[in-house]
């Protein structure tokens, strides 16, 4: 529920959760104060063509520059909905779906790139800080208690690894 998700929000960050659906998709946008959700129109197959697409631009073998413009409109069908409550957020924590698990949302183009060179776009990068988490339910065990754990009593250890697993050396290391 929200209500269990927002005591784990700072005040600077958001929770993205995008569900992709074949027919109905949605995204969820999670503060400390609000929450929105949004039913979008990217169906799941257009999504993952789209998303084909720019990975295969990512390709150390690929001549063609990256898809910027393909960038802003993924961007355009799957955060824009809700990007009057993220858009303050510095910090942006995601939970994706289907194809979008394969793409960093770094990636996206948050502006009409038209006209500008890849190093003046507005990427989403520039201005939130990016984490991909793989369930809400990560996100409650990274905040919760039980992610941080007690040591009864500190610990130090010293090493001398063997890295000749030969008999004569392991011999001489026993002895």
């Amino acid at each position: 529920k929200v209500k269990d998700i927002q005591p784990l929000l700072a005040d600077d960050e958001a929770l993205v959760v995008v569900v992709l659906g074949h027919k109905s998709s949605y995204v969820w946008a999670i503060t400390h104060s609000g929450a929105e959700w949004r039913r979008i129109t990217a169906a799941a197959g257009d999504v993952s063509k789209e998303v084909t697409a720019l990975r295969g631009l990512l390709d150390f073998n690929s001549i063609r520059p990256f898809d910027a413009q393909a960038s802003f409109a993924l961007y355009e069908k799957v955060l824009a909905p809700v990007e009057d409550l993220i858009a303050a957020k510095p910090r942006l924590s995601f939970v994706l779906s289907g194809a979008l698990t394969s793409l960093p949302p770094q990636l996206l183009v948050t502006r009409d790139p038209g006209g500008k060179a890849l190093k003046d776009v507005d990427w989403l990068i520039r201005t939130h800080a990016v984490t991909v988490l793989p369930s809400i339910e990560s996100l409650k065990v990274l905040r919760g208690k039980s992610a941080i754990a007690d040591a009864p009593k500190p610990l130090i250890g010293f090493a001398d690894p063997v890295f000749d697993p030969g008999r004569q050396q392991l011999a001489q290391n026993a002895g």
